[in-house]
């Protein structure tokens, strides 16, 4: 256990008591008078957007009257992902105050690994006017520039650093993360999906599962003797946002882990970019990345060594074709399979991995 308080499973636990022990958590003064659920949100994990009234002292401190409790309220999904859950809390309670990023506000941040249950506390982005990614619709280069220059901040502050690691926050490649990776391939699993009319832009040796497991344990194992950094890990256009003013952010940081650089990057801009964007801006906003990386004092690799890095990468994308609907839906997974197949089978990601 984490902290003092006890974590609610369920929506229903979720009450104006416990909240107001949540806020107390950070805000001492404040008293949580009353709560009110507006709506419930299931997916990977759930979201209860809840109406709160507060005391004076929270009045005057300015929190918001409409929030967010993300947790792991569905038992099935719970033993599941539940890990996803608890590093999502552990990022925001030990890990976010130590970057200078754009992030969500949040009010309280717990997490317990008895039980895999987190909740993070979190303000209502659409209160901002953010509008968030949306996998069918691409961005252009130039938003794609503005994510790679947030990366490159994220991914600057631990360059090639122990100290998450000794302090025991994160492991390389994240096992859980390859965990779910090692079930989508799975025969039957992957049978499935190939046969879909999703699948149909995946040609040549992309097709084949013996090819696809081995070039992903290469892909690992060039991964785990790489310079490490910090990661968020599940970089898609998905997990994004954009303020009013048109700033791209991040947002799920479920899969947070050390690894190289180009695991976040090459997910980004291969999945975020329409194919042609891609082809002709990639290497463009790759050389911009680097120059960011130095401007924030990395010794960062030369553009060949990181182009083959990028290249390589691609195909942790590549596994939205095996992506089931529960997940993700099909509309979301065809748009991101045809960009990251593509991608792979024009620039030879296969190859480079053997």
């Amino acid at each position: 256990m984490s902290n003092s308080l006890s974590l609610p499973m369920s929506v229903e636990a979720v009450t104006t008591t416990w909240l107001n022990q949540a806020i107390k958590q950070r805000h001492p003064t404040v008293d949580v008078i009353a709560s009110s659920v507006i709506k419930v949100i299931w997916g990977s994990a759930t979201k209860v957007q809840m109406e709160l009234t507060y005391n004076d002292a929270g009045k005057a401190l300015g929190l918001p009257t409409i929030v967010y409790v993300k947790g792991g309220f569905d038992p099935e999904l719970l033993q599941m992902v539940g890990s996803g859950y608890v590093t999502e809390a552990i990022f925001y309670k030990v890990i976010a105050p130590q970057l200078d990023i754009p992030l969500p506000a949040t009010y309280f941040s717990g997490y317990d690994t008895a039980t895999n249950q987190a909740i993070v506390l979190m303000e209502d982005l659409d209160k901002r006017g953010v509008a968030f990614g949306i996998p069918t619709i691409a961005y252009t280069p130039e938003q794609v520039a503005q994510g790679l220059d947030v990366q490159a901040r994220w991914h600057a502050r631990w360059w090639n650093n122990t100290e998450l690691v000794e302090q025991g926050w994160l492991r390389k490649g994240n096992p859980g993360l390859r965990h779910v990776m090692h079930q989508l391939l799975t025969p039957e699993h992957w049978d499935k999906h190939l046969s879909l009319p999703k699948a149909n832009p995946v040609a040549g040796d992309l097709r084949k599962r013996d090819v696809v497991v081995r070039s992903f344990e290469r892909l690992w194992a060039y991964d785990d003797a790489a310079a490490q950094c910090f990661l968020h890990g599940d970089t898609h256009i998905g997990n994004t946002y954009r303020e009013a003013n048109g700033a791209v952010r991040f947002l799920d940081w479920q899969t947070v882990m050390l690894g190289p650089w180009s695991h976040d990057a090459a997910i980004f801009i291969a999945g975020s970019l329409a194919p042609q964007d891609r082809r002709t801006h990639e290497k463009e906003l790759l050389e911009q990345y680097l120059g960011r990386l130095r401007d924030l004092g990395v010794d960062a690799p030369s553009f060949n060594a990181a182009w083959t890095d990028y290249v390589r990468h691609i195909l942790h994308g590549f596994l939205w074709v095996m992506t089931p609907e529960e997940m993700q839906p099909n509309a979301y997974t065809a748009a991101m399979t045809e960009r990251y197949s593509v991608a792979a089978d024009e620039l030879g990601t296969l190859h480079a991995l053997r």
